[in-house]
């Protein structure tokens, strides 16, 4: 009886050390299930989508909320040491004014020291900043330079209401001594601003002027005419009620302020009256950078552009675009952007 319990016991151990072969045989074959599939799911390239998605929307979003123009900025990295990489940018408003009562303020704070031109009731909507007839050197200053949010390194926008009174041209405003709005006599609008250094040259500081002006005969004299002037560093332009008036190709960074907003600067008082000013600047998000091993796709455009409410700027693009992202493991995915701005 011993004999056959020891016997008994024996097929048990061993029945039982066979069993424990089996599960970690299933394990070791459940666990090799599992590394292929995690090496199948590659985690940065679904965080380099998700970061491009969410750049995209970031923007189209700011246009439709600000109801203002945006952009996204691609870098392809082509350059030794750059990092593939985009950024949202927007216009956002930083000053506006009205010319309603004494002294001059504007919204966000900003009041004006006024030397010289008054107040006149046939504004474009209700009161206007007149200079008609002043003396020289009359001028309303605004210290806008020591505002951090008044910076236009990446562009701006300026609009207002002009009424030129005739006789002849003359300067209707000078913002930091970087950027102005001229009149001439054949009514004709000159624009001009100032780029800053690139960063190769020697010395630090301000570069070229980069100027431009419409035909003439577009502001007539005694007529409130609606103008605007805008740099996107891609393009400076300027339009009168609405419609392209001139445009000048460029690139480069504006240069930083280095004085206040001033209306009226030159020596002879401009002759006219200005209304409804509104000064924006291109504010811009951090830069996304692509996980390394991932690229931008051959034809990726450099900028996507939004318009005002949210859609493609059809003077950019004539179709959806399409950025393809190139794994070096020889796949890609493609984030879609609408014409109506949504991305997929």
């Amino acid at each position: 009886m011993r004999r056959a319990a020891q016997r008994t016991a024996q097929c048990r151990t061993g029945l039982t050390l066979v069993e424990l072969l089996v599960v970690l045989s299933l394990i070791a074959v459940l666990l090799g299930m599992g590394l292929g599939v995690f090496a199948n799911f590659d985690m940065g390239s679904r965080v380099a989508v998700g970061n491009v998605q969410n750049v995209v929307r970031s923007a189209h979003n700011w246009a439709v909320a600000q109801a203002a123009p945006s952009r996204v900025r691609i870098d392809a990295g082509g350059s030794e040491g750059s990092v593939p990489s985009l950024r949202a940018e927007g216009l956002q408003t930083v000053g506006t004014w009205h010319f309603e009562s004494e002294p001059i303020r504007g919204a966000f704070g900003h009041e004006g020291a006024s030397f010289g031109g008054e107040l006149v009731d046939d504004g474009f909507q209700g009161s206007a900043l007149s200079f008609a007839g002043e003396s020289g050197r009359a001028r309303v200053e605004f210290p806008v330079h020591v505002v951090s949010s008044w910076s236009f390194g990446d562009g701006f926008r300026i609009e207002c209401a002009v009424r030129p009174a005739g006789g002849r041209g003359g300067t209707l405003l000078d913002l930091g001594g970087v950027v102005g709005i001229e009149t001439t006599q054949d009514g004709a609008l000159k624009a001009w601003f100032t780029a800053a250094r690139s960063d190769d040259e020697a010395s630090a500081g301000r570069g070229g002027r980069v100027t431009m002006s419409t035909a003439p005969g577009l502001l007539a004299p005694g007529r409130w005419s609606r103008i605007g002037i805008g740099y996107d560093r891609h393009a400076f332009r300027i339009h009168v009620e609405g419609q392209p008036a001139a445009e000048v190709l460029e690139e480069g960074p504006v240069a930083l302020l280095a004085g206040p907003l001033v209306l009226s600067p030159s020596s002879m008082a401009f002759p006219g009256d200005v209304d409804n000013l509104v000064v924006a600047a291109v504010v811009s998000g951090d830069a996304s950078e692509l996980p390394r091993g991932i690229t931008f796709g051959k034809g990726t455009p450099p900028v996507i552009v939004f318009q005002a409410g949210g859609g493609l700027d059809r003077a950019h693009h004539r179709e959806a675009v399409r950025l393809v992202l190139d794994f070096d493991d020889g796949r890609s995915e493609t984030v879609l952007v609408n014409l109506s701005g949504t991305v997929e």
